[in-house]
C-alpha cells in the first residue's frame, strides 16, 4: 500500500513537472517573438496597405502609390478585401501572419501576392486597383 501512495505521488509530480515545462516553453517563445518587435512590424505593415487601399478608392482620377517601407523581408498577400503580411523565405511555413482587412467597393476585388520585392506599388486605374512589386527608386 505505501509502494502504490509513492508511485502515484512520483506520477503526480512529474505530470506536474512536464506541464510547467511545456508553460516555461511557450513563454520563453511568446517573448522571443514579443522581444524582436516582428508582429508589431508586420501588423503596422497590414494596416497601412489596408488604408491606403480605401483611401485610393475615395481619391478620384488615376494615382501611382508606392508604399515607402522596405518590404524584402515579407511576403505581402492582398485577397478577399484583406492584406496578409508574412514573413518571407522559409519562415513563412512558421511565422504568424499579420491580417488586417479593407472595404472593397462592387466589383473591384484585388488579388495580388508580392514576394522578394524591395517595394510594393499600389496602382489606380480608373475603379480598379493593383498591388504590384515595384523594385525602382523612390
Amino acid at each position: 500500500m505505501v509502494a502504490t501512495k509513492k508511485a502515484a505521488i512520483i506520477n503526480k509530480w512529474l505530470i506536474l513537472g512536464i506541464f510547467v515545462a511545456i508553460v516555461f516553453a511557450f513563454f520563453v517563445r511568446r517573448g522571443t517573438e514579443t522581444g524582436n518587435q516582428e508582429m508589431v512590424v508586420k501588423a503596422a505593415m497590414a494596416r497601412d496597405i489596408a488604408v491606403v487601399i480605401e483611401s485610393l478608392y475615395a481619391v478620384p482620377g488615376d494615382v501611382e502609390y508606392i508604399y515607402p517601407e522596405d518590404v524584402s523581408k515579407y511576403t505581402i498577400i492582398v485577397k478577399d478585401n484583406k492584406v496578409e503580411v508574412s514573413s518571407s523565405g522559409l519562415e513563412f511555413v512558421r511565422s504568424k501572419t499579420s491580417k488586417y482587412e479593407y472595404v472593397g467597393i462592387g466589383e473591384s476585388i484585388i488579388d495580388a501576392r508580392v514576394e522578394d520585392s524591395s517595394r510594393i506599388k499600389i496602382l489606380k486605374v480608373g475603379s480598379e486597383i493593383e498591388v504590384l512589386p515595384h523594385d525602382g527608386i523612390v
